[in-house]
């Protein structure tokens, strides 16, 4: 039980984090905000948390939906799932490769996260890699600009996250 409820409280947490993330991007960014997450019935669900939206409901903003997300947005991309634009182009995300300085480390460099995304518009696809320090944190892809704003959690030392862990936040713009 004890286990359980330690599992619960982290989830609980995670999940607080992400919500105030999204919330505060929102009010600094003037974007949509859309969540991608695994849903039950469908392989994705883009759950809304804009109200701006024509498809939230600002009642309840998490509604699970298959609409296309409206630009611009902040998207908070799970590992292997799709966010789906107005625009036409469709962005996954498939790894994380983190190598920053865990929270608790002393470390002579502060490191660097990579996601790799694959995009995909008209049966045309591409991949590429954003970094959180490096470059690039950004691609112009089919007139939409997606960059690379954050990747949750931060690494802790001696607690490795699960690849299914990870959350990207991401900002897509048309240009």
């Amino acid at each position: 039980m004890k286990h359980t409820f330690k599992q619960l409280k982290q989830a609980l947490k995670h999940l607080f984090i992400v919500i105030s993330a999204s919330l505060f991007l929102t009010a600094c960014t003037g974007f949509g905000n859309y969540e991608v997450y695994p849903n039950q019935y469908t392989d994705i669900a883009t759950t809304n948390t804009a109200t701006t939206n024509p498809n939230s409901n600002p009642n309840n903003p998490f509604i699970p939906s298959t609409e296309a997300i409206i630009l611009p947005a902040t998207i908070v991309l799970a590992p292997g799932f799709t966010a789906n634009f107005s625009n036409g182009v469709s962005m996954s995300f498939t790894e994380v490769y983190d190598s920053r300085c865990p929270s608790g480390a002393t470390c002579v460099q502060a490191g660097d996260a990579r996601i790799e995304l694959q995009l995909l518009h008209n049966n045309q696809v591409q991949r590429t890699t954003l970094s959180t320090a490096g470059q690039p944190n950004s691609i112009l892809f089919q007139g939409l600009n997606i960059q690379l704003h954050e990747i949750r959690p931060y690494p802790t030392l001696n607690r490795p996250t699960n690849q299914n862990d990870f959350r990207v936040i991401l900002h897509a713009v048309e240009q």
